[in-house]
């Protein structure tokens, strides 16, 4: 029995994992990226730094002072603030994360995400960047269009000032817009529901809810000063060239729970799912507290997870085969196998079964052919060719079974 909120992974399953993580590796290469390793387990204080208190309550503590790590940012930080990089350093790292939060729907304890993350560079041109990059990939992974909703971490700490919410109230502020969508219909009922007795900030929601991005900018800029929305108006610009800029949804009411957050954050929704499947945001505080220098920083993360649940395994494009010997040809069937092996997966039978058995289980694993070779084939140096999705058969020369595939 699996512990709680974990899970095994095989067969299809696990070909559309490292499918995804294939396709992350690979577009993230080509914009640049260098994959950097860290290990699954950080000392416990390096990870509550800048955790926040629900992350550091969801952490696994092991030995020690010792705990996994609950995202792949928190050892970037460490790693950039202890190593002398050029700058920007672009990097990507695809792995496991542990969170001991309650399992549901869609959320596990142990989970896969593919980040891409620029450090060293507080232009929003690496926002755009990042975009493109997350956006190139779900599309080559077959998701159609994509909503890419962006906020800034600077104008939801505006809107508490302008509305006089109290430092201890923000945190509520803050966890009830991130519900909106789940269980809250709208920004001005999570205001409500967080305690927060401000008819003036529920109007303003009410204002914008709806409208499109100039508007939405336009109020913004109205109540807050016309410089508010100076980041999320540069993304939208430098992200032109990309194509990706049709793409964005300003949406004032968009948190991301992490504390770290400092400026631009971003969610990309399958707009087909209406389901997030990447997100992130700039953490320009982030770095400084784990080194000597401070290092503006920016980063995105595909919930590989999430994605799986979504996609179909792609089709194998190698052919299988099963080697079925009957009765004293189990050299040439292991001969045979070596030769397919340069063109196809192949399989020989290790359990000494008959015929019957052999087909069944050739059938069973999705194989698309059986090479079967019997005592008149061992004498002819031939072997048979059975096409397990049609039937047919053929006889050809031993020696040019690999010509077949």
């Amino acid at each position: 029995m699996n512990v709680k909120g974990m899970r095994d992974f095989y067969g299809e399953e696990l070909d559309k994992r490292r499918y995804i993580s294939d396709m992350a590796k690979v577009v993230f290469e080509s914009y640049g990226y260098s994959e950097l390793d860290t290990p699954a387990v950080e000392s416990e204080e390096i990870l509550s730094r800048k955790a926040g208190e629900e992350i550091k309550g969801q952490l696994f503590r092991i030995e020690g002072d010792l705990a996994l790590r609950f995202d792949l940012t928190v050892p970037l930080a460490r790693y950039v603030a202890n190593t002398s990089l050029p700058k920007p350093f672009k990097r990507y790292a695809i792995g496991k994360v542990w969170r001991r939060e309650e399992p549901q729907k869609g959320r596990f304890r142990e989970f896969l995400q593919a980040d891409a993350d620029i450090a060293g560079s507080s232009s929003m041109r690496c926002e755009a960047e990042l975009i493109a990059c997350a956006c190139e990939t779900l599309g080559y992974l077959g998701f159609g269009k994509l909503a890419v909703k962006v906020n800034d971490r600077g104008i939801l700490n505006r809107l508490a000032e302008k509305f006089g919410i109290r430092e201890a109230e923000k945190g509520k502020f803050y966890r009830a817009l991130d519900k909106i969508g789940k269980a809250y219909g709208n920004a001005a009922e999570a205001v409500r529901a967080a305690g927060i007795s401000n008819p003036e900030l529920e109007e303003f929601y009410k204002r914008i809810e709806g409208g499109g991005n100039e508007k939405i900018i336009e109020a913004a800029c109205e109540l807050l000063g016309n410089e508010t929305t100076n980041n999320i108006e540069k993304i939208i610009e430098f992200s032109k060239p990309y194509g990706t800029e049709k793409n964005i949804v300003v949406d004032l009411s968009l948190v991301r729970g992490l504390d770290y957050y400092t400026g631009p954050i971003f969610e990309i929704q399958s707009e087909e799912y209406k389901l997030s499947i990447a997100g992130g945001g700039r953490y320009d505080g982030l770095i400084g507290i784990y080194g000597k220098v401070n290092e503006p920083a920016v980063g995105i993360s595909l919930g590989i997870e999430r994605i799986a649940d979504l996609i179909k395994a792609p089709k194998k494009k190698v052919k299988r085969a099963m080697v079925i010997g009957i009765g004293d040809v189990y050299a040439e069937a292991v001969a045979a196998a070596r030769k397919l092996r340069a063109n196809a997966i192949c399989e020989t039978d290790l359990m000494e079964r008959n015929l019957s058995k052999q087909l069944q289980y050739a059938n069973s694993r999705g194989f698309d052919f059986a090479i079967i070779i019997g005592e008149a084939e061992k004498k002819k140096g031939t072997v048979k060719i059975k096409d397990l999705k049609t039937g047919n058969e053929k006889e050809i020369l031993m020696a040019k079974i690999a010509d077949e595939f």
